[in-house]
């Protein structure tokens, strides 16, 4: 499994605090970094690790404008 970094840029309109804290909790997700509307997240590529995210961001009242695939780590 090789861990990759991806960016989410979002709407900020629900708790980044909260969120982050979702997004640091799953087993797959090794570090959350938040910049003004993009979200810098990486994580051990598997998957579903990629839509599980998502559904975090979402779920936290945030809407997500795009994902872009980072580098490889």
């Amino acid at each position: 499994m090789c861990q990759v970094s991806a960016q989410f840029t979002i709407t900020k309109q629900g708790n980044v605090d909260a969120m982050q804290t979702s997004l640091l909790a799953m087993e797959t997700v090794q570090d959350v970094k938040v910049a003004k509307d993009v979200l810098f997240v990486s994580f051990n590529h598997h998957k579903h690790t990629e839509d599980s995210i998502a559904n975090i961001i979402k779920a936290h009242g945030f809407e997500l404008e795009s994902v872009a695939q980072g580098h490889h780590v």
